[in-house]
């Protein structure tokens, strides 16, 4: 009707005040008070809307139900104020191209409207282009569903059809609304079923736990299983996961399945280990609707107490998109497992708008990562999920790769450092015994409890990063390359490479038909020099020792670092790094080559190259800022009366001159001297001398370093200071 009170021909029906043609709630849904209508969006509540449309809802009206896509990231990115007003702005659209219909919003950006059914769907097209038009940051849709009023039954039911038919096409890019119609109405029934036959599912053991294989990357042992479940229906035959679990949560029925899935869990492992059979953690995934539902923290400790199984046997599962509700909650919640000491795992990692946003919030031990992105197996899927693995390892989360189906991705992930992998190619959801039937024929041993926590410290290493040998090498694009590393486990007097990346085997290659196998033969070898070094130089560093171990192959240098990572009786597992040179050391004074030495020796004062016949010296490496040298071949004298007192000096070079001729068999010579500390008091500093072939043989490598563990520094500082007493006595 216009302000002149004439009738007003709305898509293609005559209305007018003084026809009866109006709907019945058009004269008391305007004379509601303020308390039965929306405050945001002046819309009638719900109580009231059902009221009126329980008493003037007829044949001819149909039901319209409307959800703005991707409201709750518009929300995100510009505040509640811009979702307030865009809310507002939905609401003045509906009433214009729908002034006679009965309209109320349902939840936050979905609205609900009873209109007559006349000229709807122009309307609703109307409504679409309106939306479209208004000036937002970023561009929104809406869906719509509609179902007609067949015969006089429940406003409830009528909506209910109609948000049916909006939420069928949520996916459905092209289409913005759906009528409810009879493919609807089956799933309605099979909804309804679901419902009505849960319990009777549970009890007749039609819902039934299968068990998919998780394994280590690095060793490929089974570690872990995912508990998922299934309904093997009498009536319907099989029922995916996506058909009933969505319909529990909707009818808040979810928590009744979860339990019972963890109640056969606790069955499975006490079954298991009554019969000795290999027992791996068990992961469960947990609804947002368990914690609001039931306190699924205490009825989780009274299974897992019923059944005697230790917490680190159970690992909780939480979904990305979970955490999208009830945070504070959540949160509290997840804190409230991790201090019982259980593992609380995210799911579906990358599958959502806010996943670094979690990161900040919540607390997590271990990302899934989403198997979309495994889905198309290229080079921007495989930066993409090495960055998130860096990233994870950076912040101190473990991560597991899901949709694994083929070799190609197993070797990619295990290379980037993934921990663990999930997917096809390991082995399909089956029943408990099936399930470790299939990994056994695969050729997946199962994980010995006694190598979890030592397993756990190998997956902790960034294999991506450098922070662990201070800086990574560029390539000539100065794109950052791979650092050389290997992971090498050493078993009694046996050493095996259990993990070795491309750059550490492009090292080794420097030295003609070096790889890493052949390496491994030659560090086992008892008839090579090398056997007793690397053994020694592992002991050091299964004793905290910064040592470094440095040897020649062939015409090539190899200098090697490294850290323990862990150890277990008999076994110990060591990180590598390996930087390897050839031909004329020269070459080592070009920008490049220089990095990667000043990378070798950091933590050392002076490395240099001497030739004892022509009494030369050349600076390969010196500590920035310590010391300054002016006199070309005269570096040795320089330092020395820069550091020693005079009668340490002719000690120095006592040593120097005693050891000028070193053999290439025999071991490095080292001695300790007092020196001065440029912030005052002494020093120690290890001078070792080792023969070189560097530029021309009877060469000499001299590397000066400081101790700086204080217990290590002081006993042969005192040891030094009575050997000096001594031979004051003695002259």
């Amino acid at each position: 009707m216009d302000e002149q009170g004439c009738s007003v021909a709305w898509e293609g029906v005559k209305l007018n005040t003084e026809q009866e043609l109006l709907p019945g709630w058009m004269k008391e849904k305007d004379s509601l008070g303020s308390i039965f209508k929306d405050p945001l969006s002046k819309t009638v509540k719900n109580q009231a809307f059902r009221d009126l449309a329980k008493r003037y809802m007829e044949v001819g009206q149909c039901a319209i139900y409307f959800n703005i896509i991707d409201f709750k990231l518009y929300n995100e990115r510009f505040g509640f104020e811009a979702g307030d007003a865009l809310i507002l702005a939905m609401a003045k659209i509906l009433k214009k191209y729908f002034p006679y219909a009965l309209i109320t919003r349902m939840y936050a950006d979905q609205y609900v409207l009873l209109t007559p059914s006349s000229g709807h769907y122009e309307a609703i097209s109307k409504v679409r282009a309106a939306i479209q038009k208004l000036d937002l940051p970023m561009a929104l849709d809406f869906k719509a569903g509609i179902c007609f009023v067949r015969e006089q039954k429940s406003i409830s039911a009528l909506c209910d059809k109609a948000k049916i038919a909006c939420d069928s096409i949520k996916k459905e890019r092209e289409i913005f609304s759906r009528y409810y119609d009879e493919e609807l109405g089956q799933l309605l029934t099979k909804q309804r079923y679901i419902v009505d036959h849960i319990e009777e599912a549970m009890a007749e053991g039609y819902i039934k736990v299968y068990y998919q294989p998780l394994v280590r990357a690095l060793t490929k042992e089974i570690c872990g299983f995912e508990a998922l479940v299934r309904w093997a229906d009498p009536h319907y035959g099989f029922l995916s996961p996506a058909e009933f679990i969505p319909v529990l949560e909707e009818y808040h029925l979810i928590h009744r399945l979860d339990l019972y899935v963890l109640e056969k869990i606790c069955q499975d492992y006490q079954k298991t280990k009554e019969e000795g059979g290999s027992l791996v953690p068990v992961s469960l995934n947990l609804s947002r609707m368990d914690f609001e539902l039931c306190d699924v923290f205490r009825e989780l400790e009274e299974r897992m107490t019923k059944y005697q199984v230790p917490r680190e046997m159970l690992t909780l599962e939480i979904t990305e998109s979970v955490l999208n509700k009830s945070q504070l909650l959540i949160s509290s919640q997840i804190k409230r497992f991790h201090e019982a000491g259980y593992k609380v795992w995210m799911d579906d990692f990358g599958s959502g708008y806010s996943s670094l946003n979690i990161l900040k919030d919540f607390d997590f031990d271990l990302l899934k990562i989403d198997m979309l992105l495994l889905r198309e197996f290229n080079e921007k899927s495989k930066k993409i999920v090495s960055s998130i693995v860096d990233m994870a390892k950076k912040i101190g989360i473990r991560t597991l790769a899901e949709g694994v189906e083929t070799e190609e991705q197993l070797e990619f992930l295990r290379e980037i450092g993934c921990e663990k992998l999930q997917g096809y190619y390991i082995g399909k959801p089956a029943p408990y015994l099936e399930s470790i039937m299939q990994c056994r024929e695969k050729g997946f041993p199962f994980e010995a409890a006694w190598k979890r926590r030592y397993n756990d410290d190998l997956g902790n290493v960034n294999l991506m990063g450098t922070s662990s040998f201070h800086s990574g090498k560029e390539q000539d694009g100065g794109e950052e390359e791979g650092f050389p590393l290997a992971i090498v486990e050493r078993m009694g007097d046996r050493v095996e490479f259990l993990y070795v990346n491309p750059s550490f085997e492009r090292e080794l290659s420097i030295m003609e038909g070096l790889n890493s196998g052949v390496a491994q033969e030659i560090l086992n070898n008892r008839e090579e020099e090398i056997y007793r070094s690397i053994r020694h130089f592992f002991d050091d560093l299964s004793k905290g020792l910064d040592t470094g171990l440095d040897t020649m192959g062939g015409d090539a240098f190899f200098a090697i670092r490294g850290r323990e990572i862990s150890h277990i009786p008999g076994r110990n597992a060591y990180l590598v790094n390996l930087q390897a040179f050839q031909g004329n050391f020269l070459k080592l004074k070009q920008k490049k080559m220089m990095e990667r030495v000043k990378d070798l020796y950091r933590g050392y004062e002076l490395v240099l190259l001497t030739d004892p016949g022509r009494g030369a010296a050349e600076i390969l490496y010196e500590k920035e800022g310590a010391y300054s040298f002016s006199m070309e071949g005269k570096i040795l004298e320089e330092f020395a009366g820069q550091v020693f007192s005079k009668e340490e000096s002719k000690r120095f070079f006592r040593f120097l001159q005693k050891n000028k001729r070193i053999k290439e068999s025999e071991f490095a010579k080292e001695d300790f001297f007092l020196a001065k500390n440029p912030g005052g008091g002494t020093m120690v500093l290890m001078v070792s001398l080792k023969p070189s072939e560097l530029e021309q043989k009877g060469n000499i490598l001299v590397s000066i370093r400081k101790i700086y563990k204080d217990s290590i520094a002081v006993l042969i500082h005192k040891t030094l200071l009575e050997e000096r007493e001594k031979d004051k006595e003695e002259k």
